[in-house]
């Protein structure tokens, strides 16, 4: 059963991070943060990353919001975009969805992905009814790994082997299940 999607993104306040929509002005900070290795090497972003690359982004983000097909979210700490984050692919049926993310390289090592993980989950399970959360990440991204275990996410031994510009990577999965606590409320 697919759950009734808001018109408008909404942002999403917990402690001293939000996730709000993307707007054209953070393009930028998108472009910059994607020149980081780490991002180009774990992610499905374009090497090399152009501004227009994260205008396209930015645009699209809102094309899918608007079909109901993902919820793209810039993280952002103290009005400054430090990440992304994702839901999608999304299996109504089952009540799952995927979430992706990175964050930018000045901002590491303060648990950013963990919180932000934890806040678009919940934000998934009170809004959207959704139950699981599957994450994909490669072995040898451990901050990544690092970031989901601590968000409360179950590695389940599967790999999927997807390509990424044309080489083959197996991505870990990790499962995360509702956690009950309070949802985030829409800003």
């Amino acid at each position: 059963m697919r759950p009734t999607w808001p018109p408008t993104q909404p942002s999403i306040t917990g402690g001293q991070l939000a996730l709000r929509p993307w707007q054209a002005s953070d393009a930028e900070v998108v472009a910059t943060a994607c020149q980081d290795p780490l991002i180009q090497r774990y992610t499905r972003v374009p090497v090399p990353y152009l501004i227009s690359d994260a205008q396209e982004f930015i645009r699209t983000s809102a094309d899918a919001w608007a079909s109901g097909a993902e919820a793209n979210y810039a993280v952002v700490e103290h009005r400054q975009v430090v990440g992304a984050i994702s839901l999608m692919s999304f299996d109504h049926q089952q009540a799952t969805a995927e979430i992706g993310y990175w964050v930018a390289p000045w901002a590491r090592g303060r648990g950013i992905a963990r919180t932000a993980i934890g806040m678009i989950a919940d934000w998934g399970a009170g809004e959207l009814g959704l139950q699981r959360f599957l994450l994909q990440i490669e072995d040898e991204n451990v901050a990544s790994v690092a970031a989901a275990l601590a968000a409360g996410a179950v590695r389940s031994g599967e790999v999927a082997e997807a390509e990424v510009r044309g080489t083959a990577r197996g991505l870990r999965q990790y499962w995360l299940g509702v956690s009950g606590a309070a949802h985030p409320r829409p800003a």
